[in-house]
């Protein structure tokens, strides 16, 4: 992690409005359509305008222990632009899902309260989970389920 990044304190870049949510069209070829956008997280250093991928966001999220804060306003903000941009009515919002904190943050809970809430179809969201932590396929069973 370079010296910049150490410096970047997550909860100030959230309240200055420094994380952007970006989306990846999702095309079907068969359909020959955009049939969703996927959510991207992008950050933007409030004092040295450095541009701040994923990466370097989650990294210095897990160090300053604030990681479910990021990971909940980053899915709030894709969410409110989704459905400030009228997509919900037309496409599906691709949002990733951290394994992690699904059974211990009640992730998935808050998420369809937030959706319903906002007035966004849930069949609007497709969960994707995030590749990098599957590797092992017991990641893969449903939360509390016991290994046989």
């Amino acid at each position: 992690m370079s010296e910049s990044q150490t410096e970047l304190s997550i909860p100030e870049l959230i309240e200055s409005g420094g994380l952007h949510i970006f989306f990846q069209p999702i095309v079907s070829v068969r359909r020959k359509a955009v049939m969703g956008v996927e959510a991207l997280m992008r950050g933007q250093h409030s004092q040295t305008g450095q541009l701040l991928t994923p990466k370097d966001l989650i990294q210095s999220a897990l160090a300053q222990q604030v990681y479910p804060q990021l990971d909940r306003t980053t899915r709030n903000q894709a969410l409110a632009n989704f459905f400030q941009r009228g997509f919900h009515t037309q496409i599906l919002l691709f949002l990733n899902l951290d394994l992690d904190l699904v059974c211990t943050d009640r992730q998935v809970q808050e998420l369809i309260d937030r959706v319903r809430m906002m007035g966004i179809p849930p069949s609007s969201i497709v969960l994707e989970m995030v590749e990098s932590q599957f590797d092992e396929t017991e990641r893969l069973k449903p939360c509390g389920q016991s290994v046989s």
